[in-house]
């Protein structure tokens, strides 16, 4: 598993050990609170295995359709849309719009930012073979 500024648990960020209640779905929350500061600074490189380790902490506590993994397979496609790898993207924004279309329907903002997203990396991709093909 990848670590995440050398963050394997909550005892990384806080010094102490976790709690009995401090729950998977907690941590989750504060990778992915930790990962969009990061993509707010533009900063995808960091955000990126902050995202996914919120993700798996996520799945694990809320289930792998739950409207939160939505939104974090979102910002991953996101970060890897920035980082240059459209295949993880799509694959991570494709899975972002089912399971926010499921939870929330299709006419939510949370779905239209997803397209819009998806939108943006074809959109990055025919630039590029356009840009190949001129090239050539």
């Amino acid at each position: 598993m990848e670590k995440a500024w050398g963050l394997n648990s909550l005892r990384d960020v806080f010094g102490k050990a976790e709690s009995a209640d401090t729950s998977d779905e907690a941590a989750g929350y504060l990778f992915y609170s930790m990962g969009a500061g990061k993509a707010r600074e533009e900063e995808w490189a960091e955000a990126l295995p902050l995202f996914n380790r919120a993700l798996l902490l996520q799945r694990k506590s809320l289930g792998k359709n739950h409207v939160a993994c939505g939104r974090t397979l979102n910002d991953i496609g996101v970060a890897l849309t920035h980082l240059n790898e459209p295949y993880g993207a799509m694959t991570s924004l494709e899975e972002a719009l089912w399971i926010r279309q499921q939870s929330l329907g299709d006419g939510h903002p949370d779905v239209v930012e997803t397209l819009n997203a998806y939108s943006f990396l074809l959109d990055q991709q025919k630039n590029e073979q356009d840009e190949y093909n001129r090239r050539s």
